[in-house]
């Protein structure tokens, strides 16, 4: 034993790891004289494999059995997970975050892979989800099944947990306390438990931020200019604003400032489209320069997105098909001067206005708000429900259909629910700011345990 303890301490272990992995099960029942050639053999594979020095050190003093496994055992794991869609580097990750992978039966995998997809994700679902969370591979299905059903309970339906932990594998780490503390918290900042309920399935990761950070991020932004329901209005809509320091957001102001807008401008304006914030700088430059080409001036468009935000968010086609239509019925103005109307669709405006000239009714300067009355009131009046002007009076609509809602273009530099969650969580993919863990549900498998089982044994 004596010569197997210096081969560990040659390797750089500590005293005190050296002694525990001698301790460990898997060294207790096997010849000393057996593992010295099997602990220098596996640690030089390893290191052929990628894996650091300290990173081996800190996988096999978690998981000492490593040591016991063969070689062949280990690569034929290696080409089984990349067969199953884990290129090397993300098995090289998944390992170090939970080196039992390596024990574990390729008929366990096989089986945890087909239980997951009877819950309902795909394989290819659960191939990302356990990339993000290996640990899963080590959890009992039973209590994968539960832990959905106590979310559930908290006001998610089926679907939606599915949704949050395919954005979000790391959820299943947090104990159901922790997420009943946390809704219960927001609550007191001054949301309803349905506001939460929806914030948190568009950006599951807000269940990683401490209170307190919340908090000061709430603070932080009255001194911008919000008053605290402002906040609250802004992160219900766009929740993803957690993640914004406020740093950049104060750039972001001084940035429009720059375009052409005030301070006051640029406040009314992201209370209205708060996900403003996600836009670079270069793109809303663009938009600018292009809405330009179709013939406004710089001040028509900084006062036309003033009235209408949400111009940034449309993409620049569907802006020349609506200029293009209106200019077409010499309505070039409305852009600028009545801006808010330019979120009708331009096939229900042609519908509409087609609809109006077989009637004989001119659509002008003096009257054009005729294109834009409510739908309920345009069906008083004329007995035509949406739907029914549509098919009646879109034969010959010139332009390319871009459907009811705006249609917008996504910015490379917008940052989207998924990269929001992925920004808050560390390289090991635990969420940076959970400290309770679910002690039963979540408990994952030690490798002597799996061992135990008799998955891991390689006699």
């Amino acid at each position: 034993m004596e010569e197997l303890r210096k081969v560990f301490l040659n390797i750089g272990y500590t005293e005190e790891e050296t002694n525990n992995i001698l301790n460990s099960y898997i060294f207790k029942r096997n010849k000393p004289e057996t593992l010295i050639n099997k602990v220098n053999d596996n640690y030089n594979y390893l290191l052929s494999l990628g894996y650091s020095k300290e990173e081996i050190i800190k996988i096999t003093k978690n998981s000492p059995s490593i040591y016991s496994l063969s070689i062949e055992k280990m690569q034929d794991k290696i080409e089984y997970m990349q067969k199953l869609g884990y290129s090397k580097e993300d098995i090289i990750k998944m390992t170090k975050n939970l080196p039992a992978l390596y024990g574990l039966s390729i008929k366990n995998m096989q089986d945890k892979i087909e239980d997951m997809q009877e819950l309902g994700y795909s394989r290819g679902d659960v191939i990302k989800i356990t990339k993000s969370l290996p640990g899963i591979y080590s959890r009992n299905i039973k209590n994968i099944q539960e832990k959905i059903e106590d979310i559930q309970k908290l006001g998610y339906s089926r679907e939606d947990v599915i949704k949050m932990t395919k954005s979000l594998p790391a959820i299943y780490s947090l104990s159901i306390e922790y997420m009943q503390e946390k809704i219960e918290d927001m609550q007191k900042l001054g949301y309803r438990k349905e506001d939460v309920i929806k914030m948190t399935k568009n950006l599951p990761a807000i269940y990683g931020l401490s209170i307190k950070n919340m908090q000061e991020k709430l603070e932080d932004m009255q001194k911008l200019g919000y008053s605290q329901k402002d906040v609250i209005k802004m992160t219900k809509v766009s929740p993803s604003i957690y993640n914004y320091s406020i740093e950049k957001m104060q750039e972001k102001i001084e940035d429009m400032q720059k375009l052409g807008y005030s301070r006051e401008d640029v406040i009314k304006m992201t209370k209205s489209l708060p996900t403003i914030y996600n836009l670079s700088i270069k793109n809303m430059q663009e938009k600018i320069e292009d809405i330009q080409k179709l013939g406004y001036s710089r001040e028509d468009v900084i006062k036309m997105t003033k009235s209408l935000p949400t111009i940034y968010s449309y993409s620049i086609e569907n802006m020349q098909q609506k200029i293009k239509f209106y200019d077409s019925i010499n309505l070039h103005f409305l852009a600028v001067e009545d801006s808010k109307n330019l979120m009708q669709s331009t096939e229900l405006s042609y519908a509409r206005y087609m609809f109006y000239k077989q009637k004989g009714i001119a659509i002008d300067e003096q009257n054009y708000r005729r294109l834009f009355i409510n739908q309920k009131q345009f069906e008083n009046l004329y007995g035509f429900t949406k739907a029914r002007i549509l098919e009646d009076y879109l034969e010959g609509y010139p332009y390319t259909f871009m459907g009811d809602e705006a249609q917008t273009k996504e910015n490379e530099n917008t940052i989207l629910p998924i990269q929001a969650a992925k920004s808050l969580i560390n390289q090991d993919g635990v969420l940076e700011e959970i400290r309770t863990v679910d002690k039963i549900e979540n408990k994952e498998m030690s490798t002597d345990e799996i061992i135990k089982e008799g998955e891991l044994a390689d006699d």
